[in-house]
């Protein structure tokens, strides 16, 4: 059995395939997020079965994550957002001669009209970076958690379909809904993980001429909804509903 631990799985492959086994599609891979391996060179092997230089087995077992140090990288993330609360301090804002008091108008005036005015609702038309995050082919894109912490709480619109409905925990009236952008259901392949975690039919405020009795995968909708957040361990982006439109 050749090392592959530490290795993308594309060139985990290979390194099989060298060793004589030829048929990947035999190769046993746990893990991969909520839909499987898409993009091969985005997966690292963590573990590996049989260890290095061990007899190959009949069908060997291959460990993937995104990224095998990903939960030591998250535990740093809160040290980083503490770190920049002395600098916003504001022990500093008295320092400087009562003459300083006409700089933060001035300095204020520059800044308003460099940000410009977001749409109410951003959509694939009006705003670009939606457009290209409903369009990426991997669901843990970087750009996916880019779009999600630069627009907190804005309200997004895109035209999808319900991936999957699964119970929420050990409910049987609460839901997670998995939604992907596009009209392919539990087929898509492009854009993000879209979950609405935690919610019934009447949640989803449902709107059209032929509401359906239930909500189930495959369904076409028109989605309205809040950004809530974005897990880069799961690659699961959350959103809070706003209108559900059938179409």
């Amino acid at each position: 059995m050749p090392d592959v631990t530490g290795k993308k799985l594309d060139v985990a492959y290979d390194k099989l395939k060298d060793a004589g086994f030829d048929d990947k599609d035999k190769i046993k891979i746990e893990g991969g997020g909520t839909f499987g391996v898409v993009v091969e060179s985005n997966w690292t092997v963590c573990e590996q079965s049989p260890a290095a230089g061990k007899p190959m087995p009949h069908v060997p077992k291959l460990t993937v994550d995104r990224s095998c140090d990903s939960d030591e990288e998250e535990s740093q993330e809160p040290s980083e957002t503490a770190s920049e609360s002395p600098s916003e301090s504001p022990s500093e804002e008295p320092s400087g001669s009562p003459s300083d008091e006409p700089t933060p108008t001035e300095s204020a005036t520059p800044t308003e009209s460099a940000t410009p005015e977001l749409p109410e609702i951003l959509t694939a038309e009006n705003n670009p970076e939606l457009a290209a995050v409903l369009k990426v082919g991997d669901y843990c894109d970087s750009t996916v958690a880019a779009f999600a912490e630069k627009y907190p709480e804005q309200t997004i619109q895109f035209d999808g379909s319900i991936v999957n409905v699964a119970p929420h925990g050990s409910y049987g009236t609460r839901f997670d809904f998995l939604v992907g952008p596009g009209d392919k259901g539990p087929n898509t392949t492009i854009g993000p993980a879209f979950q609405f975690s935690d919610k019934n039919a009447f949640d989803m405020n449902v709107t059209g001429t032929k509401i359906p009795d239930s909500i189930k995968a495959g369904q076409k909708y028109t989605f309205i909804a809040d950004v809530d957040s974005y897990s880069t361990k799961t690659c699961l982006f959350q959103l809070e509903p706003v209108e559900t439109k059938v179409r």
